[in-house]
């Protein structure tokens, strides 16, 4: 974030032109003038073409990137890094409706999680999209956390033997779920993976970051807006 503009900014330099020592150093000069008011924001028209963080750019050509584009960076899918498969992951699909949430899902699924035992916990389970799912995963028609409870169960008894996928699928009232919750935050040591699709970024925020009981949440908001 550039303190002078209130603009979040990024460097993208090529090492087809610098050393990786000689990037860092241009890197830690830029971050230098940026703080002290030397570089000017200017924001692009459209979303760069940026280069992975965790690779080397392609681009002969030096570039920096301004606005909230510069947030995201845009890769394969192969480079994507991923835990060690004795752990799970947490995904969380945000985008308005037919934004492409439940393609991704889909690719996703194929993916990295073909071979897991999955779970599908959705209302739509009649929607075309999920038609490449229904052959291989279990079906629950609204949120079940039951389930989620029993696959926790059953790794605590096999040494986490079983790789387990729950897919919540816009099921919006249950962000504050103490069972989705616990699976979120220690899920992963049970070897238990969460992928999460919706439209409010907000309505997840308290389920992906916080662990408190749900009544203390609500308790918080109400307070909060009195």
């Amino acid at each position: 974030m550039n303190p002078h503009t209130g603009k979040q900014q990024t460097k993208v330099i090529s090492l087809k032109k610098y050393s990786k020592e000689e990037a860092q150093k241009i890197g830690e000069k830029w971050k230098e003038d940026c703080l002290a008011g030397l570089i000017e924001h200017k924001r692009r028209s459209t979303i760069p073409d940026i280069p992975p963080h965790n690779s080397d750019s392609d681009s002969d050509t030096d570039s920096t990137v301004s606005g909230p584009e510069s947030l995201f960076t845009f890769q394969d899918i192969d480079s994507v890094p991923v835990p060690d498969d004795k752990f799970g992951m947490s995904w969380l699909l945000l985008g308005m409706t037919r934004s492409g949430k439940s393609t991704l899902m889909i690719h996703l699924w194929e993916h990295f999680f073909k071979k897991h035992i999955t779970v599908l916990h959705t209302g739509s389970h009649q929607s075309e999209i999920n038609k490449p799912l229904l052959k291989s995963v279990a079906l629950s028609p609204t949120f079940c956390d039951k389930i989620m409870k029993e696959t926790v169960k059953i790794n605590e008894n096999t040494k986490n033997h079983y790789k387990f996928l729950h897919i919540v699928d816009d099921i919006v009232n249950k962000k504050n779920d103490k069972q989705l919750i616990k699976m979120l935050t220690v899920g992963r040591n049970h070897r238990n993976s969460v992928m999460i699709t919706g439209q409010d970024a907000y309505s997840k925020q308290k389920t992906m970051e916080s662990a408190e009981p749900p009544g203390q949440v609500e308790q918080r908001n109400r307070e909060s807006t009195a």
